[in-house]
């Protein structure tokens, strides 16, 4: 546009880009260690525009952006259900359907990782599964929230017009007239491996029935932007269910944590909270963290056919209580939500069913999550299993399914 500008600059703020780049597609969401959304609307999501805006000035770098792109796609598809959904997974989850922005840049950016029509079947069935939910507030303008109008779950850098982020979901409108985006058939997914290890991503998705479940070994600093710890610390992300943030950790109910283990300790709610170490291996994860000092834990989190297991090795100094939680399920009044006995609890509604069991001991309860603590739904129940913690050694495993 004949302004001034600085070469200079460019190519440092380039270089910089280029120091986070992991492997395989994947780069690390600047320092903090996340691997999330950002990496496919933002990083990816400006280098394809940078490709095609400077194919002709600058082709070796653009030609490394779509490479790049293309590799990112492949594992990256794992993050969508066959219906549409994707992982409710890390921070800046209001931007809502920018998680689908990644493949229309593909589109426009002339790269084929897959079809055209599965990159739109993917895209598309996104949208409209956003558009079918109560995301607009009663000025018809889009809310701060998930599934549904909710500053608990946001970040404080989250103002009214954040979620208009996702409008870099439609950034296929670029396209012109007679492209074959807009004729070609929406095509489902394609065949899909049951379990994937994500080794850039540090974690494992499976696919059971369409639906995606991710695994995460859990990688966060000290970047506190609100509810950083149940947005990546949690042992199961799944789309088909949502996850819950805090209230507070003055209680079990308005801690509300799902698909975590949980501990008591003198009337204090205490999460996973310290990483000590992790192994992301091709069946499982293997994670040695600390909620407290005096609690070190290390938890084995193996993906099954039905669900997955949670294997627990403590050592405590306190004598105190932990809760091994599985899904939060969607609470209404005409759901059918139980006990079953000592050694089972299991929650379900007419479309979810989540149940834990204990091959260790244990006493079955169901926690009913503190009101808009879960992103999806306003009311939900989580099915647990609660443990007696002794000061010293203790083992416990838990099948959530």
């Amino acid at each position: 546009v004949g302004r001034k500008y600085s070469q200079e600059q460019l190519d440092k703020d380039i270089a910089r880009i280029d120091e986070f780049y992991l492997g395989n597609g994947w780069y690390i969401d600047g320092l903090h260690g996340q691997k999330d959304y950002y990496i496919g609307f933002a990083f990816h999501f400006y280098g394809l525009i940078y490709a095609v805006a400077m194919e002709d000035d600058d082709k070796e770098r653009s030609d490394i952006y779509k490479e790049r792109a293309t590799e990112f796609a492949k594992t990256f598809i794992y993050w969508f259900d066959e219906d549409g959904e994707a992982l409710p997974y890390g921070r800046s989850l209001t931007y809502r359907f920018a998680q689908a922005a990644f493949w229309g840049a593909c589109i426009l950016a002339g790269i084929r990782p897959f079809s055209i029509g599965v990159m739109k079947g993917i895209l598309i069935r996104n949208i409209e599964n956003w558009l079918s939910k109560n995301i607009f507030d009663t000025s018809g303008i889009l809310s701060v929230g998930y599934d549904y109008s909710n500053l608990l779950m946001a970040e404080h850098y989250n103002a009214h017009g954040s979620p208009y982020w996702g409008l870099k979901a439609y950034i296929f409108l670029m396209l012109s007239d007679d492209h074959e985006f807009w004729s070609c058939d929406i095509e489902e997914m394609p065949k899909l491996d049951e379990l994937k290890l994500i080794k850039e991503a540090d974690m494992l998705v499976s696919r059971r029935n369409g639906k995606s479940v991710a695994y995460p070994a859990g990688t966060i600093t000290d970047f506190a932007c609100g509810q950083i710890v149940p947005k990546y610390l949690k042992f199961a992300y799944s789309a088909h269910f949502g996850f819950n943030v805090m209230r507070s950790n003055v209680s079990i109910d308005e801690a509300a944590c799902d698909s975590m283990l949980t501990f008591v300790v003198d009337g204090m709610v205490l999460v996973r909270r310290h990483l000590k170490s992790y192994n992301v291996e091709n069946d499982r994860v293997v994670i040695e963290w600390s909620p407290f000092k005096g609690i070190d834990v290390k938890t084995v989190i193996t993906p099954t056919s039905f669900g997955h297991t949670r294997s627990h090795e403590i050592n405590s100094e306190y004598d105190c209580v932990a809760y091994d939680a599985g899904f939060a399920v969607a609470s209404r009044d005409k759901d059918n939500i139980k006990t079953k006995d000592s050694f089972i609890a299991q929650a379900r509604n007419d479309f979810q069913f989540c149940e834990v069991l204990t091959e260790t001991g244990g006493e079955s309860c169901i926690i009913e999550s503190s009101p808009n603590t879960n992103i999806r739904y306003s009311k939900t129940v989580i099915p647990a299993m609660k443990y007696e913690i002794h000061k010293g050694k203790n083992e416990i495993k838990t099948l959530i399914r």
